[in-house]
């Protein structure tokens, strides 16, 4: 029996993998996924941008947003911690395109998920707890990967959409760190964090302080997103344990301790060092990076989801 070969293999069933899977399977083109993960899985990244909603539309998925929990947003809150006084608002309708007014915040794991299934639903194929190992073959019409477990799959062309592993980048040594980009964030999920009132109840906010800034994300009646950003440089100077960092900060921060009172949530933070850079060029013989695998600049509103799907 010879053996299944694929029009496209794709690293990473994230955003970026899961859409571009649906887009090819809706074009009649055999597609398999492999991923190392299983799903769901936590991510982080909550706040999505209008610019989502519109692709979501185009894939014809719009409508299963709505099976997973989510809050919808009209903009976004910026300001200064400084103090807990009035911030400044902003509206996706005030800005240059007004056609999309609304975007919305969801727990990543789920909505992956949804897309992911959309794409297996298309008929892609998944093949889930794929660590690939070896990338055996990379020429135009002739790719082949390897799992940890020695599993084979070929296809005519790879798409890497693994991420910050970016695995295809790290293989051909085209990963470049940039020299001065290199944030560390601190973040855990809350209960009970006040947030803004009337229409902008779901709007996430940025508040800047001394040593970085903060994220409020709402994603879903009770839970909220709460993380702190700082410079690598500062972070090397905080004399906290990092899994406590977030809580030094917001103690350090007037307008945080205003919204976290009352707050519930764990005792501890997660940590996760976003270190930016670039991978070039982002496609050559056989490949294509999409995603973070292309390229990272630590964002803001998850605008790295957008810019995987597009």
């Amino acid at each position: 029996m010879s053996e299944r070969r694929y029009d496209a293999i794709i690293i990473g069933g994230g955003p970026a993998g899961a859409t571009a899977a649906l887009a090819m399977a809706q074009a009649g083109l055999d597609v398999v996924i492999v991923d190392r993960s299983s799903f769901p899985r936590f991510r982080i990244g909550e706040s999505l941008v209008p610019k989502v909603v519109e692709m979501l539309k185009d894939l014809g998925v719009a409508d299963l947003v709505d099976r997973v929990v989510h809050v919808p947003k009209r903009g976004v809150e910026i300001g200064f911690g400084s103090e807990p006084g009035e911030q400044l608002d902003i509206a996706f309708a005030n800005s240059l395109r007004d056609d999309v007014p609304r975007a919305f915040n969801a727990e990543r794991g789920s909505l992956d998920h949804m897309l992911l299934k959309a794409a297996i639903d298309a008929g892609v194929e998944f093949k889930q707890g794929f660590l690939v190992k070896q990338i055996k073959r990379l020429e135009d019409k002739d790719v082949m990967v390897v799992s940890s477990d020695g599993d084979q799959v070929s296809g005519d062309f790879l798409i890497d959409a693994s991420g910050q592993a970016t695995v295809v980048g790290r293989h051909l040594g085209i990963r470049e760190m940039h020299p001065t980009l290199r944030s560390v964030s601190y973040f855990s999920h809350f209960q009970g964090v006040k947030r803004l009132s009337g229409d902008r109840i779901g709007d996430p906010s940025v508040i800047m302080c001394d040593e970085g800034w903060f994220w409020i994300i709402p994603i879903d009646e009770e839970t909220t997103s709460v993380g702190v950003v700082f410079n690598e440089t500062i972070a090397r100077t905080i004399a906290v344990p990092a899994d406590q960092r977030l809580q030094w900060a917001l103690e350090r921060c007037p307008l945080m301790v205003d919204r976290m009172t009352g707050a519930r949530g764990p005792d501890h933070n997660e940590v996760v060092a976003d270190f930016s850079y670039q991978c070039r060029p982002v496609a050559g013989p056989g490949y294509f990076l999409i995603g973070d695998a292309a390229a990272f600049v630590d964002p803001v509103f998850s605008t790295g989801v957008m810019l995987g799907m597009d």
